[in-house]
């Protein structure tokens, strides 16, 4: 496995002030609405949110690839 990562994020709207920059870009690609207002449990889906890309995910032979 090459990468995996766990998102341990929080709810946007409580740390406004500290993160002005990715709340931008949030708005500037149109996703603010997705991730505003979603409270506690925006914080558990992000939580439990797992990526995992295997070492052949780049071989367009595999089974896997772009799946």
């Amino acid at each position: 496995m090459n990468q995996r990562r766990v998102a341990l994020e929080r709810n946007l709207s409580d740390d406004l002030l500290q993160c002005q920059e990715r709340v931008e870009l949030i708005e500037a690609v149109g996703l603010m609405q997705t991730v505003k207002g979603l409270g506690k449990y925006y914080d558990k889906l992000l939580r439990e949110f797992i990526v995992s890309i295997g070492e052949d995910c780049d071989d367009s032979m595999s089974t896997e690839f772009m799946k």
